[in-house]
């Protein structure tokens, strides 16, 4: 079996590793990053394709028209769906994997089926707050991090759960819990006027920076 994984960053690395050692299976990671692909290179050898995942001429030189499957696992939600139509509409490729939309979706319905048992119902703009601090958390850590995701979102909620008593608490005003969302968005202000790259710092290839 021939399998072309789009992405070589930590999940795409891992997972063609896993691939590779099995019993007759062939892999080629695809990377656009020119400095992640020569580190790659370093060490996987002639696994490695330097190039973008969404273009047709590319695919068809590293082998489309023989895979069996393709997977498409880079930060960028949009290419990887464009890799997978790519392959499947052009290079008849049977199956094809976008592994950050079943992965988001997959916890976004579990998000979603949380919020119905905690607050009894559900309504059309339900996520949209939800979204709107995830985004926040995102951006506190550094947008591409995934580490400082993490950490941007334990931020935040230490900014909604301690900072109204400590900030607003000794002015008196009544009810400061309530004022949770203007504290946390502050904090975000604050930290795209001073630090815009995030607490820990974004990560982002050079051909997404451009």
């Amino acid at each position: 079996m021939y399998i072309i994984v789009v992405g070589g960053g930590i999940v795409g690395y891992g997972l063609a590793l896993e691939l590779q050692a099995l019993p007759d299976h062939e892999v080629t990671i695809v990377e656009r990053s020119e400095s992640r692909a020569r580190e790659l290179r370093d060490e996987l050898g002639e696994m490695i394709a330097l190039g973008d995942g969404c273009e047709i001429s590319f695919l068809e030189s590293v082998g489309a028209r023989r895979c069996d499957l393709l997977i498409a696992v880079t930060a960028d939600d949009g290419a990887n769906l464009v890799a997978c139509q790519v392959a499947k509409h052009w290079f008849d490729v049977d199956r094809t994997i976008v592994a950050t939309f079943a992965v988001g979706g997959a916890l976004a319905g579990v998000a979603a089926t949380l919020w119905a048992l905690l607050f009894r119902g559900v309504s059309f703009i339900t996520g949209f707050l939800p979204g709107i601090k995830a985004f926040t958390a995102a951006v506190l850590g550094g947008i591409g991090n995934l580490g400082g995701a993490m950490a941007g979102g334990v931020f935040l909620g230490l900014f909604e759960g301690v900072g109204p008593q400590l900030v607003l608490g000794g002015f008196g005003i009544p009810a400061v819990s309530r004022l949770k969302d203007v504290v946390a968005f502050t904090a975000l202000v604050l930290v795209l006027i001073f630090k815009p790259t995030g607490l820990f710092g974004e990560r982002l290839a050079t051909e997404d920076r451009a």
